[in-house]
């Protein structure tokens, strides 16, 4: 029986923006049954078509898209669901290039790879700014920060918000996929809350290389977006 869903979300974001904990978080909003797949493809459709699953109709199918093109968002489509749901996950620069550059360790590779640290995060900011009606942006330093935020993400995907659920996945800190965070491994799992993810910046502040990533419009798209510039 080939997977299908009452409602389908894909979550686009680039690696070390809480991929994991955002779709963690939306895919249980949902009752059972659902379905969740972290990491995949754009190509997730012919998976979809190979997959075999005992239920007939999921609540929900979730799927987290990483290190896509922006471009990805306009063309990806499912003819699996009754409701596809696009999200655009985004993190401020700061934070989010310290945890990629603490995560892959750039600093100490021979020849510092400034692309991959900033990767696509000014094509997604862009879009963030100005986006179709049919995607959600979604601001990771908002929703980890205000639990109102969070509710009206429920609302958009038109979800009843589950306060139990939402502070049961917002302290889970992932590991089994993503390794779990940048800087504290799982030491804080069932108290993810209590991660200084807003200030992983201040670990590199003084570092020129790390500085010298920040552009004047990737400056100024951080200050409209998340109204944050720390230097």
């Amino acid at each position: 029986m080939t997977l299908r869903a009452k409602q389908m979300i894909l979550v686009f974001g680039i690696r070390r923006s809480g991929n994991h904990l955002v779709s963690d978080w939306l895919i249980h909003q949902y009752a059972d049954p659902r379905f969740q797949a972290l990491n995949v493809q754009l190509d997730f459709f012919s998976f979809l078509e190979d997959y075999k699953t005992p239920c007939g109709l999921y609540n929900c199918a979730l799927f987290g898209i990483e290190e896509h093109p922006i471009s990805a968002l306009d063309i990806a489509y499912s003819k699996h669901t009754r409701k596809l749901i696009k999200v655009l996950l985004l993190r401020d620069p700061y934070n989010l290039f310290a945890s990629r550059i603490k995560h892959y360790k750039l600093l100490d590779a021979p020849y510092f790879n400034s692309r991959f640290a900033s990767y696509n995060w000014v094509d997604y900011a862009m879009y963030f700014c100005d986006p179709p009606p049919d995607v959600i942006c979604l601001s990771y330093n908002h929703f980890i920060n205000d639990p109102q935020y969070r509710q009206r993400i429920a609302e958009m995907i038109g979800v009843a918000f589950d306060s139990h659920q939402d502070q049961k996945y917002m302290n889970k800190v992932d590991s089994a996929v993503s390794g779990g965070s940048s800087f504290d491994g799982k030491n804080y799992d069932g108290s993810g809350t209590q991660m200084k993810v807003s200030e992983r910046w201040a670990y590199f502040k003084d570092d020129e290389m790390y500085k010298s990533l920040f552009t004047d419009e990737i400056k100024a798209l951080s200050k409209k977006i998340f109204d944050f510039s720390p230097f």
